[in-house]
């Protein structure tokens, strides 16, 4: 199972929005994370590298 963090990473740097939609929909089905959860930790990290 990947980390929460890990997932966000791969969030960030997906190119283009169709791209982000349909790896946050993967990893919904594929190890449960909810999109808020993920979508709140890429918030999180992006803060932290400003």
């Amino acid at each position: 199972m990947k980390s929460l963090e890990s997932v966000a990473r791969h969030v960030i740097y997906c190119q283009g929005r169709k791209q982000q939609e349909a790896f946050l929909d993967f990893c919904g089905r594929r190890w449960k994370f909810t999109r808020e959860a993920i979508l709140a930790e890429v918030s999180r990290i992006r803060k932290e590298e400003k």
